[in-house]
């Protein structure tokens, strides 16, 4: 096993919404009875979390205690230890005001948490001889065009993905939230002022991040949610996840975004600007989904996600 494995490793997975192009914590009224639990060891044998060893007994009291604290509308975590799913527990429900509760196939939109998601699918198709991380990125989008004429041409997939292109950061992210096709942002990418060579300086972006979907779609034929299916979500039986938007009238259990009014956190439409980002912010997934997904980013399903992988994203 990977020297980098710890033995406990908790994850904490809140209700993260986008709306309006804003990241909101979803707060509110708590439902002790909507807490959860799943044994898989030997050793835990009851639901109640006073049966768990004392570290994790801890954790679920702790995280109980902020859940309360801070008026979480909803809310998700879950306990790995030993490649083995020790705990899950949920909170709270999907809207505030409303009575359907969070549970372990909740739907939280993931936002920059999908970032990861992108990272390891790369290192999958660099390992497949798709595309090396190394590739210069006009060399797969033809018409590639940056206002420095060095940074077209050296900017590589590896910059993109490690926030390292010497764009300004955050570059149009204004666009995202106004809802643009990433396609016609990416057009304007040559308005948009450099700081430094590509690999110099990290600079934070979701528009240059995001170039991986139209780079992986045309490397294999396959667009990028399919992808993601294909080669993260179904292997590793990550059953509810998705990328993109979600029809909420067809897949009702989903956590809403919520604002802060002042006095309470009021519920908002869902807002789809970052869903144009898929590599960047567009991953959906549930508690059950992320249990599965951390086992793998620590090793624990080395058939489906190796060493190799692992090992280039580290």
């Amino acid at each position: 096993m990977r020297e980098r494995l710890i033995k406990v490793t908790v994850l904490v997975f809140l209700v993260i919404l986008f709306s309006a192009g804003t990241i909101f914590v979803s707060r509110g009224t708590k439902s002790p009875e909507s807490m959860t639990a799943q044994a898989r060891t030997p050793e835990i044998v009851e639901e109640d979390p006073l049966y768990l060893s004392r570290p994790f007994r801890e954790f679920v009291r702790f995280m109980e205690q902020e859940l309360d604290s801070s008026r979480t509308v909803g809310a998700a975590y879950t306990i790995v230890q030993g490649g083995e799913v020790v705990y899950t527990g949920t909170y709270g429900v999907l809207e505030n005001g409303k009575q359907a509760k969070v549970d372990e196939h909740t739907l939280f939109r993931l936002a920059s948490v999908s970032k990861g998601f992108a990272g390891v699918l790369a290192s999958m198709l660099e390992q497949e001889g798709v595309l090396s991380l190394n590739d210069r990125v006009a060399e797969h989008y033809p018409g590639f065009l940056l206002k420095d004429s060095v940074n077209t041409v050296d900017l590589t997939i590896r910059n993109l993905l490690s926030h390292t292109s010497g764009l300004v950061p955050y570059a149009f992210d204004n666009l995202v939230e106004a809802d643009q096709d990433l396609y016609t942002i990416i057009d304007r990418l040559d308005e948009v002022d450099i700081s430094a060579p590509p690999g110099e300086l990290y600079g934070y972006q979701n528009v240059l991040f995001s170039m991986l979907d139209p780079i992986a779609k045309k490397a294999t034929g396959t667009p990028y949610q399919v992808l993601l299916e294909q080669k993260i979500f179904g292997p590793l039986g990550m059953t509810d996840a998705s990328a993109g938007p979600v029809d909420m009238n067809r897949f009702p259990n989903m956590a809403r975004p919520h604002v802060n009014t002042g006095s309470d956190y009021a519920p908002l439409q869902q807002h789809n600007g970052y869903y144009n980002v898929l590599p960047a912010a567009g991953v959906n997934a549930s508690i059950s989904d992320m249990a599965q997904w951390l086992l793998a980013l620590l090793g624990h399903k080395p058939e489906q996600m190796p060493d190799t992988v692992l090992a280039n994203i580290s």
